[in-house]
């Protein structure tokens, strides 16, 4: 930048002001995987010792010379580092390689997820396969039990049933046992699948050696290079922060607003020596000075933004604010500089004074010297000359607010002298006013009247004017009538002989009898003679409300109640005198009677005299002659509760001549009842079944009836069909051949074999084409159960049990084609090609105990026997890296043939290593199981020398 400048700036001196201290960590990483080839790097990282920032460049500048300095370094007094803060920064420096190396780590991680996850489902899907041969030994077990349930249910001998039964408990048994077997040899498969998939999973995992090689502290210098800036008028310095470890510059700002300078922005000078852009030098817009924010260029004037110099700028002497001279004043008071919104000139004098030196008059609302206003007398506020007048009654200043015009004279009153009238809404001199002696209100001589009694003034709200003389009273000697509420002094109303209340001479009424006097309320009129009663003289009908004379009521002779003539009704049989309530009138002969001499009909509720009612029979109740019924059988009177009827012919019938059918609950009398010739149950017609062969009438309970037909029948000619127990007229039953005993037409089916006909118990359709066989023409699949015809199954090579075509593997050793089909418990799986295997040509390899097929078994070159090819590594199996290390008991036979034996075994072999003093030295391999030597060969020297053997 300073090049780019030419002329107008370069570099004068540089100056460190401080030493910086960087710790640079040298890492070897190595990350191992069985998906990959090792990769192998190495990583230095710098960082800053007292913040932990990393230092990028740093780091690349020490790498590029790290030759260099390795070999030629000198020695320095290193500075003191806390052991904490290196610990620090080596934990951050781990954290940062961490992040470098891993994306290579995911990949790796991500491809040997995806092996482990394969390898997990192959390993999932032969345990799944090992866990349906289990489920499949449940569901045979089952299909067991339920030939032997079948073979129950369909056997026609109860010895033969017992059997089956037997047969059917003991498989049951024996299926509980399976079922836990099953669930203990689940869980083993269940854990041994967990621990291949662990195995396969910690095989698989990525590995990451980190070695710290090496740890370089570095310090290195900071500090500014100073620049000078000559802008042909003026001539000034600045510096910019500068690294030489790392040959990093800081920037070359501008000291004002920071932003770099660039060749379209040089940098200037101001005549504060300061060095800027050419965007923040600016010219006072009075004397012309060249200024920057540093010089306070950005005071400038509130209200035009003008820039102006500290020697050309002002401050407002009330609000603060910067002013130009364009907005600046002088107070006349003080004479100190105001600006325009802080001051205004005096409405009487002219005259320019700032806020503080002014009063507003609250009147005129405008702004005035305080040598041209004056307070108000009574509120206090400032007012001007013109505003403030003085009142009638005293010589006081007033403001227009605080003044009101008088009613009853010509001028203004102030409010210590002024009253107001609210009936004439005016304001008159104060001490002319009178009092309301009822509510104490101010009141003019115009609206005031005395009370005819007492003297007092009243205003027109509380006189009250008499009704009856019309003359002014106050509240507390008028009353109001109680009945039509119009007010009267105490001369014109009358007080009532009940409650005491007043009532006016309009309204008062005298009784009749004892002739007191009483308000309307507490006066009544006898509705027959119109005589005026007081309410201790007035009887009330009890049935109309009327109100009468006690010359015009009648008392009931039951209930005692007073009753008017209207009312009144007497007993045809006792002549008792009765009101409406205790008046009964009988439904029959509708003539009136005392309850003493009616009854109620228990069925109907009505009201009959005795001459036109019945006692029941059965419960001494009164029954209408509408309501009962007579017996049939007796010809007695009952009410509706105890009587019936034949639901057959209707007939009615008390409750000792009615029967009941035993399957409906309906009555019916004994003409139509009949008796179940085996329970001797009774039953109506309707659930009557009479055997079309013989006759015999049995209840539905007891009879039965052809499922073909339907024609009735009785035990001694009804056949069962033995698989649905559906009843059969010897018409409708055919025989099973099967079996000796017949089944219906929805249960017959034919062989399509031989055309016998059976029952479909003893049927069963191929479950490939259909056909329906008999036991003797059909085959079940011993994997899924499936029914097959000849034409249908298949037979394993090693049992000769059938099988559907689906459930049975070729081996991959025999072939496919001619070759023998296997089912699968006679399968097993190759570990290392997963290829099937029968079982002839499947091994048990030893070691890892893994089955092989002969193609994928590799031998050791030590004891020449074929083992999996995990258990085999540089040519050597386990067992023959590991001789020596254990004691194994052997022959003697063997032991005495050599000065010494080294040993080792697994589960197939013993393999035994004998050294001679002279002779040959010998490798023999034994059988475990039989002891029988497999194996003896020499070793000879070059072998030995080999390593083969220690």
């Amino acid at each position: 930048m300073v090049e780019a400048l030419g002329s107008n700036a370069r570099v004068t001196g540089f100056e460190s002001d401080h030493t910086e201290t960087a710790l640079a960590f040298h890492f070897h990483t190595q990350i191992e995987s069985v998906r990959s080839y090792d990769r192998e790097r190495f990583n230095t990282i710098t960082l800053d010792t007292a913040s932990g920032a990393r230092l990028p460049e740093l780091t690349e500048r020490l790498t590029a010379h790290l030759g260099v300095l390795s070999t030629d370094a000198r020695p320095d007094n290193p500075p003191a580092l806390n052991d904490e803060t290196v610990s620090d920064r080596y934990e951050t420096a781990v954290g940062v390689l961490k992040e470098q190396i891993a994306p290579d780590v995911e990949e790796l991680r991500a491809k040997a997820d995806e092996a482990v996850g394969e390898r997990t489902k192959e390993i999932q899907d032969l345990y799944d396969q090992r866990r349906e041969k289990l489920e499949a030994e449940v569901d045979k077990k089952q299909q067991e039990i339920r030939k032997w349930k079948n073979k129950a249910q369909n056997a026609r001998k109860n010895s033969t049933r017992n059997k089956y039964l037997a047969n059917r408990r003991e498989a049951q048994t024996e299926l509980e046992d399976l079922k836990a077997e099953v669930e203990k040899r689940k869980a083993e498969l269940t854990k041994e699948e967990e621990t291949q998939i662990e195995q396969t999973a910690s095989s698989h995992a990525v590995k990451v050696d980190v070695i710290n090689v090496g740890t370089t502290v570095l310090t290195y210098d900071r500090g500014e290079l100073t620049i000078e800036v000559d802008d042909a008028d003026r001539t000034a310095e600045t510096t910019v922060p500068y690294t030489p470890a790392t040959d990093v510059f800081g920037g070359f700002n501008c000291s004002d607003c920071g932003e770099p300078f660039e060749t379209e922005r040089p940098p200037v000078v101001c005549d504060g020596d300061h060095v800027v852009c050419p965007d923040c030098r600016v010219e006072c817009g009075d004397c012309g000075t060249l200024l920057c924010g540093l010089d306070g260029a950005d005071e400038t004037c509130t209200y035009c933004g003008a820039i102006g110099c500290a020697d050309c700028r002002e401050q407002c002497a009330e609000c603060g604010n910067t002013i130009c001279s364009i907005h600046e004043h002088t107070c006349s008071a003080d004479d100190n500089p105001v600006c325009t919104l802080c001051g205004t000139d005096c409405d009487t004098c002219g005259a320019f004074r700032c806020d503080d030196h002014l009063e507003w008059c609250t009147t005129g609302e405008e702004y005035h010297c305080p040598d041209h206003t004056a307070d108000c007398d009574h509120c206090g506020d400032p007012t001007c000359e013109d505003h403030r007048d003085k009142c009638l009654v005293c010589d006081g200043g007033f403001c227009r607010a605080d003044r009101v015009e008088a009613t009853s004279a010509d001028g203004e009153l102030c409010p210590t002298h002024a009253g107001y009238c609210p009936h004439c809404e005016g304001h008159h001199v104060a001490d002319d006013l009178r009092t309301c002696d009822a509510c104490g209100d101010d009141i003019c001589a115009d609206h005031a009247a005395p009370c005819t009694a007492c003297g007092d003034s009243l205003c027109p709200t509380d006189h009250v004017v008499c009704t009856a003389c019309g003359e002014i009273h106050c509240a507390n000697h008028t009353v109001p009538c109680t009945d039509c509420g119009e007010q009267f002094c105490y001369d014109d109303v009358q007080g009532c002989a009940d409650c005491g209340s007043w009532t006016c001479e309009e309204h008062v009424a005298a009784c009749s009898v004892c002739n007191d006097e009483f308000c309307g309320t507490h006066a009544t009129t006898c509705s027959k003679c119109d005589d005026t009663l007081c309410m201790a003289h007035t009887t009330v009908c009890q049935c109309c409300g009327d109100d009468r004379c006690g010359t015009h009521v009648t008392t009931c002779d039951t209930c005692g109640d007073d009753i008017c003539d209207k009312h009144v009704d007497t007993c045809i049989d006792c002549g008792d005198t009765l009101c409406p309530t205790d008046q009964q009138q009988c439904v029959a002969c509708e003539e009136t009677f005392c309850a003493e001499h009616t009854g109620e009909c228990t069925d109907c509720g009505e009201q009959f005299c005795y001459d036109d009612v019945t006692a029941c029979e059965e419960c001494d109740d009164w029954i209408c002659s509408t309501d009962r019924s007579n017996c049939q059988v007796c010809n007695e009177a009952f009410c509706e509760t105890h009587v019936t009827s034949c639901d057959e012919c209707n007939d009615p019938l008390c409750a000792e001549h009615a029967r009941s059918c035993d399957y409906c609950n309906t009555d019916i009398c004994q003409d139509h009842s009949v008796e179940c010739a085996v329970c001797q149950d009774l039953v109506c017609p309707a659930h009557t079944n009479t055997c079309v062969a013989c006759d015999e009438t049995r209840c539905p309970d007891d009879g039965l009836s052809c499922s073909e037909c339907g024609d009735a029948l009785c035990s001694d000619h009804t056949v069962e069909c033995h698989d649905c127990g559906k009843p059969l007229c010897a018409d409708h039953a055919t025989d099973c051949t099967s079996c000796d005993g017949v089944v219906c037409s929805d249960d017959a089916t034919a062989c399509a074999v031989c055309s016998d006909v059976v029952g479909t118990s003893h049927a069963a359709s191929c479950t490939v084409c259909g056909s329906s066989l008999c036991s003797d023409h059909r085959k079940t699949c011993q994997t899924c159960g499936e029914v097959r015809c000849a034409d249908h199954i298949e037979y394993c090579e090693v049992d000769g049990e059938p099988h559907c075509r689906d459930h049975l593997f070729y081996c991959e050793h025999c072939g496919e084609g001619a070759a023998p089909l296997y089912c699968e418990s006679h399968r097993q799986t190759c570990d290392v090609g997963d290829e099937p295997l029968c079982v002839y040509h499947a091994e048990s390899t030893p070691i890892l105990d893994e089955t092989v097929c002969d193609k994928h078994t590799e031998a050791c070159t030590l004891c020449e026997q074929n083992y999996a090819p995990a258990a085999v590594n540089d040519g050597r199996c386990e067992t023959c890296r590991s001789i020596g290390e254990e004691e194994v008991d052997i022959p003697d036979s063997i032991r005495s043939d050599f000065r010494s034996v080294q040993v080792a075994q697994n589960s197939s072999y013993v393999t035994i290593y004998g050294k001679r003093l002279l002779g040959t030295n010998q490798l023999i391999v034994l059988s475990r199981e039989t002891s029988e030597e497999i194996e003896r060969r020499n070793i000879g020297v070059l072998d030995r020398l080999k390593g083969v053997l220690r």
